[in-house]
């Protein structure tokens, strides 16, 4: 055989050798590009529904404050009552019974109102 014969021979399995190397790199490279696509629109999605708790969660915050202010004018007012009643001297003088009794009706009075 030639020496022309035995170049031209390794030079086409180095260019075969290329050639799949270069395909092998492109095809690596369309599926780093997809995955790259694919986490930008996740991420834009995630970012999407993190803007819209945000919202759900100003809205909520804003729908509680009444309600919030009304549990703590109601705490107010418990311990208004309760400081109250502890400050109260005993209904029966000498009879610790008998004065819980009627603390405790007082008490039952109050929680029945609306």
């Amino acid at each position: 055989m030639n020496p022309i014969a035995y170049l031209l021979a390794a030079s086409i399995a180095a260019n075969a050798a290329l050639g799949w190397a270069w395909i092998d790199a492109r095809d690596a490279r369309t599926v780093a590009e997809q995955q790259r696509d694919q986490a930008r629109a996740d991420a834009t999605a995630a970012s999407d529904a993190v803007e819209a708790l945000e919202d759900v969660a100003k809205k909520r915050a804003a729908a509680a404050k009444p309600v919030q202010a009304a549990a703590r004018a109601a705490a107010v007012a418990a311990q208004q009552r309760a400081t109250q009643e502890i400050a109260t001297r005993a209904a029966v003088a000498g009879d610790d019974y008998a004065s819980v009794q009627v603390r405790l009706q007082r008490w039952e009075q109050g929680r029945a109102k609306p």
